[in-house]
């Protein structure tokens, strides 16, 4: 990420801090914070990479949708409201989930493979990624809770897809869009 300010150093170890920081915020006070950092960081891909040397910098989104997680239902049993209201939609999509996984160890029975339980196996971590989304859903469907949280994600997905588009122009500025070329090779959102 360059903003041409000479910071593009420090930023990625600015927002790891940020991240320790959102990361106690939405355990302990309000899992709105976290979602608002998620939504913010995962299209910036190129930083994403660059938090990689950090402790746990590789999972930055896992931690976080877990500490979301952990946060709602936290609050929603000391306020002794119901956790999860279950709708058509939602059951169609959770049906996905179930059946996607099912289709796991199906493929592992049949094939021999690993039992998809851990991390260490590439199916069950392709469809962790793949589950990313629809718990994302999830997650703001709950989590966000007026008008006013839904325009802060709105505007920091749009602050997001700035940068994005700033990153993108100062890697492609100078380069010739008329023809393939193999020096184009760079790491981003839009690789």
């Amino acid at each position: 990420m360059n903003l041409g300010l000479g910071l593009t150093k420090h930023i990625p170890l600015f927002v790891y801090c940020f991240f320790v920081i959102i990361l106690l915020i939405t355990l302990f006070r309000n899992e709105a914070f976290g979602l608002y950092f998620l939504v913010f960081l995962i299209p910036l891909q190129n930083l994403m990479y660059k938090l990689y040397q950090y402790p746990f910098g590789k999972d930055i989104i896992d931690v976080l949708l877990l500490a979301i997680m952990i946060g709602y239902y936290l609050r929603k049993r000391n306020e002794g409201q119901t956790i999860i209201h279950l709708r058509s939609l939602n059951m169609a999509i959770v049906i996905l989930l179930l059946v996607t996984y099912s289709g796991l160890w199906v493929g592992s029975f049949k094939l021999g493979l690993p039992y998809p339980t851990s991390l260490e196996n590439p199916n069950f971590l392709q469809w962790k990624n793949y589950a990313i989304l629809p718990l994302l859903y999830f997650i703001t469907l709950y989590v966000v809770r007026d008008r006013k949280q839904m325009l802060v994600i709105i505007w920091l997905m749009m602050i997001s897809l700035l940068l994005m588009d700033n990153n993108f122009y100062h890697n492609f500025r100078y380069f010739e869009a008329d023809h393939f070329s193999d020096k184009l090779r760079l790491t981003g959102t839009f690789t």
